[in-house]
């Protein structure tokens, strides 16, 4: 199923993605760095953290947690 997700995190404001391929009972899902971008973020990674800075309206957000080589973003 494609459609729009937000995603909650602990702190700061809801991260949503338009046509993200969505699968019902992956326990975990990976978001591609090519779809953050065409959601009209830059996404930067710095310091064993991410930070997605969404291009019009200026929105940052920084994920601090890693798990192995992945980001993990809590929903």
């Amino acid at each position: 199923m494609i459609c729009t997700i937000t995603l909650q995190k602990e702190l700061g404001s809801p991260l949503n993605l338009k046509d993200v391929m969505f699968v019902l009972g992956l326990k975990k899902n990976l978001i591609s760095v090519v779809v953050l971008e065409d959601c009209g973020y830059d996404v930067i990674f710095n310091k064993r953290k991410l930070i997605l800075r969404h291009i019009a309206q200026g929105q940052v957000n920084q994920i601090d947690t890693r798990v192995k080589n992945l980001f993990a973003l809590e929903v």
